[in-house]
C-alpha cells in the first residue's frame, strides 16, 4: 500500500513531477459562522479541501507527513475577512486556473478562494491591515453619540489594554499602533474603518479596541450587536499586499 502523500499525488491527475516544490498563493474568503472558528479548524479544514480538489501537494518527510500550509496572519475567532492569504507547496506541474478550479469544486459555505498565483513578496512584508467594525449600541447609546465618545476614547495617548500572549498578559498602549480612523453612522449602526498594525511582535486586533471601548464606554456589551471585517493588508507604505 502506498503511503498517504503518494496516494494523494497519484490522483492529482497525473501532472508533471517539479524538480523542486513550487509554493502557490491562495487568496479566500471566511465570512459567515466560519468567524467563530479557530486557526487550527481552519487549518485542518483547508487541508481537506485542499486534498478533496485533486491538488498535488507537497507533503513533509518523517511519521506524520503533512501539506505545507502557511497562512499570512491568523484571523481572530468572531472576525471575518475578504482578503486572507495562503501559501501551499506543490509538487507537480498544475497551474494556478486549474488549482482554483478544484478549490471551487471542493469548498462551500463562509470559505470562498478567489485568486490563486505566484508570490513575490513574503509575508513578513506585511505591515497593516485594514478593518470595518460596525457596533449597534441599541439602547444605551444613539448611533451619533457612541460615535462622538468612541472618537475621543481612540485619540487618548496612552491607550492602554490588556494584551494577551506567550509570556503572560501585559498592559500595552496601542495608540500608535492604529491609523487612518474614519468613525460615521450609518443607520442604528456606528462604523469604525480603521488601519491596525500587523507586524510581527506587533499586532493589534478588533478585539483589543472593542475592549478598550467596553471599558469606557461600557458599549458594545452583551446587550448590543457588533462585526468586524477584514478588508485588506497593506505593507509599510500602504500598499496591497498580494
Amino acid at each position: 500500500m502506498l503511503p498517504e502523500n503518494e496516494m494523494i499525488n497519484e490522483n492529482a491527475g497525473g501532472y508533471t513531477p517539479l524538480p523542486e516544490p513550487r509554493t502557490v498563493r491562495l487568496r479566500f474568503e471566511k465570512t459567515g459562522s466560519l468567524q467563530f472558528i479557530s486557526h487550527l479548524d481552519l487549518q485542518r479544514s483547508a487541508a481537506r479541501i485542499l486534498t478533496r480538489a485533486g491538488i498535488p501537494l507537497w507533503y513533509t518527510r518523517g511519521f506524520n507527513p503533512h501539506p505545507k500550509l502557511v497562512f499570512a496572519m491568523p484571523l481572530p475567532i468572531g472576525c471575518e475577512s475578504v482578503c486572507e492569504l495562503a501559501d501551499v507547496r506543490i509538487d507537480r506541474d498544475m497551474d494556478c486556473g486549474r488549482i482554483l478550479d478544484g478549490l471551487h469544486r471542493g469548498s462551500s459555505g463562509g470559505l470562498r478562494f478567489t485568486e490563486c498565483y505566484i508570490p513575490e513578496r513574503p509575508f513578513r512584508d506585511i505591515a497593516w491591515a485594514r478593518y470595518e467594525i460596525r457596533i449597534a449600541p441599541g439602547e444605551l447609546m444613539s448611533p451619533g453619540g457612541f460615535a462622538e465618545k468612541a472618537a475621543a476614547v481612540m485619540a487618548e495617548k496612552p491607550l492602554t489594554v490588556i494584551k494577551h500572549g506567550k509570556s503572560g498578559d501585559r498592559l500595552t498602549d496601542i495608540s500608535g499602533m492604529m491609523k487612518d480612523i474614519k468613525i460615521s453612522c450609518e443607520g442604528e449602526e456606528t462604523l469604525i474603518d480603521l488601519f491596525m498594525s500587523a507586524t510581527e511582535g506587533s499586532t493589534l486586533s478588533p478585539a483589543h479596541l472593542l475592549g478598550a471601548l467596553t471599558s469606557r464606554l461600557g458599549v458594545p456589551g452583551p446587550d448590543t450587536g457588533y462585526s468586524a471585517m477584514r478588508v485588506c493588508m497593506t505593507d509599510a507604505e500602504g500598499i496591497i499586499f498580494r
